[in-house]
């Protein structure tokens, strides 16, 4: 059983249950390590453990200040240590219609247009409240007129 989460954990694309799953793994390696005498699987078990939980809880505490803002008005700057800055190139697109969610965006600078809705969205627009982007399936193609750096 404890191997089975422990591979179940490589399988999850979803932090929180891949977090939960691999602390169950921990708890069962650590109930069988000692049990056999397998002395660096219960240390290296007993390791990981105090790691996955606090790497839960930061899952945890993002996905929470992520509800609390999307119900509010908020700043973004308060989620920019947990984000990471990526540049699109002038004349690529950020994504296509049908692409699924994988990332919510925040435009810092530069400018990207919605081709389907002919809209332009400016910098520093939250693409998490737009009414044009979709939580399931993007609805819309995102052309990067010009260098756009995002979060």
């Amino acid at each position: 059983m404890a191997a089975g989460a422990v591979f179940a954990t490589f399988w999850m694309r979803k932090m929180i249950p891949l977090r939960i799953i691999a602390i169950l793994g921990n708890l069962l390696f650590l109930s069988y390590g000692p049990l056999n005498k397998l002395h660096s699987v219960s240390l290296l078990h007993a390791s990981l453990l105090p790691l996955n939980s606090f790497r839960l809880y930061q899952a945890v505490e993002l996905r929470r200040k992520i509800q609390e803002i999307s119900a509010t008005e908020f700043k973004v700057k308060s989620l920019l240590p947990f984000m990471d800055e990526y540049k699109v190139p002038q004349g690529k697109f950020l994504f296509h219609e049908g692409d699924h969610v994988d990332f919510i965006y925040y435009l810092s600078s530069g400018w990207i247009y919605l081709v389907e809705l002919n809209k332009i969205i400016e910098p520093l627009v939250s693409l998490v409240k737009s009414e044009y982007l979709r939580l399931v399936v993007r609805e819309s193609k995102v052309f990067c007129a010009k260098k756009t750096p995002y979060f």
